[in-house]
């Protein structure tokens, strides 16, 4: 395994460790190739599943990695896509550094969440998954 992916594995172990704190039925999620449904699995809103796409990069490129969440969200069809993207000078090592790694979502993933934790139905109100 190349430094990278074993950087990348770690991450994204760190991050479901965390994660199961509150969810404990997250898992990592197997590659599946041009076909992935990105890299944590397990996640719900009111039923509604979670993509969750985790990047352990020195390089951010949140544009191009957010394009693959969203990509991921929709080979999954999902109704929310979350990029976890590892924050400069912030480890992992430790919940409190876990915790403080940056979730990043589209705006309307943002408002929809909203719309749903003050009791309305989930009604996408975006055409960004293809819906």
């Amino acid at each position: 395994m190349s430094k990278a992916k074993q950087k990348g594995t770690a991450f994204e172990t760190a991050v479901v460790r965390y994660m199961q704190r509150w969810y404990p039925d997250v898992e990592r999620r197997a590659l599946q190739g041009e076909n992935d449904k990105g890299d944590i699995a397990g996640l719900e809103i009111q039923g509604y599943p979670v993509v969750v796409e985790c990047k352990n990069t020195k390089q951010l490129d949140i544009s191009g990695h957010m394009k693959e969440a969203i990509r991921e969200a929709q080979n999954a069809h999902a109704a929310f896509t979350v990029l976890i993207q590892h924050a400069p000078r912030i480890g992992f090592d430790k919940d409190e550094n876990t915790g403080q790694q940056w979730a990043i979502m589209p705006l309307h993933d943002f408002m929809e969440l909203f719309w749903l934790a003050e009791g309305n139905g989930y009604e996408p109100i975006n055409s960004t998954y293809g819906e």
